[in-house]
Order: C-alpha cells, then sequence, then structure tokens
C-alpha cells in the first residue's frame, strides 16, 4: 500500500505530460523537430571544439553557432535552387493546349462513355470528355505563376515564425548538449536518474547516426535521380530528382510516390511543348531511372542507414514500417525507425531481464559510461 501513492503520482504525472502535449502542440513539435536539427549539427560542433590555434579552441557557442549557420546556409542554397525550377515548370504546365488533348482523347472518351452509359454507372446527360477537360482546365488555371507565387507567399509567414523558433532551440540544444536531458530529468525519480540517462544518452547516440544517415541517403538519391534523368534527356531532371530524393525519406511507399510525381511532371512537360508522340517514351524513362536507383537503395544504401546505424536486422526493420504505417500512415511510417530505436533502447535499460527483450535488443550496442 505505502507504493500505492507513487504510482499515483506516476500516473498523474504521466496524464499531465500527455495534457500539455496535446494543448502545446505545435511547441511540442518544435522543440522535437529542433532536437533533429541538433542531432544533425552537434557532430560539426564536436569536430569544430577540437580545433585550435596555440592556446585557442573554438567556444561552444562559436561551434555552435557556426554548425546552426552552416544548416541554414544550406537550406536557403538548396531552396534557391529548387523554387525557380517549381515556379517554372508551373509556367510549362500551364501552357498545355487542353483543347488539343482534348481532342486527341475524344475517340476513346467517348467509347468508354458509351459502355458506361450502357452499365448506368454515368447518367445519360453527363459528358466525361467536358468534364476532364473542365477538371484539367481548373487545375491548369491554379498553377499558374501568379498562384504559385501568392500561395508561397501566405505560406512565407506562417513559415517564418516556426523556422525562427526551430533554429534558436536547436542552438540550445547544440551549445549546451545535456539540455534536454536535464529537462527530462527533472521529471525522473531518483532511483530511475541512471537508467534514464543511459536511455537519453544512447537515444542521442543512435538518432544522430540515423539522421544524419538519413541525410546522405536523401541527397544521394536525389543526385542519382536527377543524373539518370539528364543522360537520357528528361526536361525538369533536376525538380523530379529532387522530389524523388525528397519523398525518399518515406520507407517503400516514397520511392512509388516520387516516380508517380515525376512521370506526371515529365509527361505534363513534353505535353506542353507538343511533343504527343514522346509521352510513353518520357514515362518508361522516368520510371525506370527510378527503379534502377531504388535498387541501388535498397541494396546499397538501406542497409547501412537503417540496419547498421540503429542496429537493427533489416527484416526487423521491414515489420516495424509497416506496423507503424498501419498504426500512423505515411507520418507512422517516417517515424518508424526513430521510434522503434527508443522503444528498444528504453525496453534494454528496464526489461533486460526478459528473454524476448534480449532476443529483440541483442544487436542494439549499448554506450553504459556515465
Amino acid at each position: 500500500m505505502k507504493s500505492l501513492p507513487r504510482y499515483i503520482v506516476g500516473t498523474l504525472t504521466l496524464l499531465l505530460v500527455a495534457f500539455l502535449i496535446w494543448r502545446f502542440t505545435g511547441i511540442f513539435w518544435y522543440l522535437v523537430i529542433g532536437a533533429v536539427v541538433s542531432f544533425i549539427g552537434a557532430p560539426l560542433a564536436n569536430i569544430l571544439d577540437k580545433i585550435h590555434l596555440g592556446k585557442w579552441y573554438f567556444p561552444r557557442w562559436l561551434s555552435s553557432l557556426f554548425s546552426l549557420l552552416c544548416i541554414i546556409f544550406a537550406v536557403v542554397m538548396f531552396f534557391r535552387l529548387i523554387i525557380p525550377l517549381v515556379v517554372n515548370q508551373a509556367e510549362v504546365v500551364a501552357q498545355i493546349d487542353t483543347a488539343e488533348i482534348s481532342v486527341m482523347i475524344e475517340t476513346p472518351v467517348e467509347e468508354l462513355t458509351v459502355m458506361l452509359h450502357k452499365y448506368g454507372i454515368v447518367a445519360e446527360d453527363e459528358s466525361i470528355i467536358s468534364t476532364i477537360e473542365s477538371k484539367l482546365t481548373e487545375f491548369l488555371d491554379m498553377a499558374t505563376f501568379s498562384n504559385v507565387l501568392s500561395n508561397v507567399v501566405n505560406i512565407a509567414g506562417s513559415l517564418f515564425i516556426g523556422v525562427f523558433a526551430v533554429f534558436f532551440i536547436s542552438f540550445f540544444f547544440i551549445k549546451d548538449e545535456n539540455l534536454f536531458q536535464s529537462g527530462i530529468m527533472i521529471f525522473v525519480p531518483e532511483r530511475f536518474t541512471e537508467k534514464v540517462g543511459n536511455v537519453l544518452r544512447n537515444t542521442k547516440r543512435l538518432l544522430s547516426r540515423y539522421f544524419l544517415g538519413l541525410l546522405g541517403e536523401m541527397l544521394t538519391m536525389m543526385t542519382l535521380e536527377s543524373i539518370g534523368l539528364t543522360i537520357f534527356g528528361i526536361r525538369g531532371a533536376l525538380l523530379i530528382g529532387f522530389l524523388g530524393g525528397l519523398l525518399n525519406v518515406i520507407p517503400y511507399l516514397g520511392p512509388v510516390l516520387g516516380g508517380a510525381i515525376g512521370t506526371l511532371i515529365g509527361v505534363a512537360t513534353v505535353l506542353s511543348m507538343g511533343l504527343y508522340d514522346q509521352v510513353l517514351i518520357t514515362a518508361i524513362v522516368i520510371i525506370s531511372t527510378f527503379v534502377i536507383c531504388n535498387l541501388i537503395d535498397n541494396i546499397i544504401l538501406q542497409p547501412l542507414i537503417y540496419s547498421n546505424s540503429v542496429d537493427a536486422h533489416p527484416l526487423e526493420i521491414f515489420l516495424v514500417i509497416f506496423v507503424f504505417g498501419d498504426l500512423g500512415g505515411i507520418v507512422g511510417m517516417i517515424l518508424a525507425i526513430p521510434g522503434y530505436t527508443v522503444i528498444r533502447i528504453i525496453a534494454r535499460e528496464f526489461l533486460g531481464q526478459f528473454r524476448a527483450v534480449q532476443t529483440i535488443t541483442g544487436r542494439l550496442k549499448m554506450d553504459e559510461k556515465d
């Protein structure tokens, strides 16, 4: 009975934390994203800490600021390259002659309409071709430069505050490596201090390796896909490669989405130029390039990143991604590996006496140093 108040206090504490996360979801995500950015920037800051000129060393605040500025510079240059490509692609899509396309597909669509009317799927007074033309025109109107520019301006205002908050938080997470850990330790009972400290330390170490590897994989896939498409003369290769590499962070589903969107962009580009005879070959080239690049990713890159960085078996990773995907959709798939890594570390530290836990965490290399 004496332990009952402790359990009540623990339960109430967890409920309070859950309520605060729910109530301040935006701030919570700023903290999470800031932690991820700090995982990427901390290794560079640690390297700078070791550089010295005589007796002068990089102060931690300066190395932290420099590493953060490097990340900001990379992001700015990245979008400075990509945004003009997106705007240009929007202008290209807006040049598609919808009337000419409607004429080309009129005969097969009329045959389809007759069949749909026959089986009562479409009402007799409805015309599929007019519906397709109106929807296509509406979409292309949305893709004009003015609309793209206005959308960018509207989004930029809301993003500015979020980006500033994330980098502000990241700076202090990098500068004081124990800041995040110290904040959590406030709520930890003294008897669990050592175990929770081990969990936080190993979580930071493994997730830092994972996110750096994931960033490397994303950049590698962008490069491979862009080069491959450029070799075959696909217009908009850089934009397609960028989107393909970016969506590649979604395990298994990302390459499919990237290939589909890339194919749409490539086909839209040749349609805008009136090269209707190149639609099929363009689609085949883009899909083939994505397939080859993702074979390289699956055989070489992913085993290095998903298996070695988080010390897990490839089959284990495969199953975990699908479980998290079933629970949380695309967001669940993205969070599957880091989430599972944290769960394994906690289980290893607190439930290591159970055989099932020992089996699951057997490959996990824990750093037990204080």
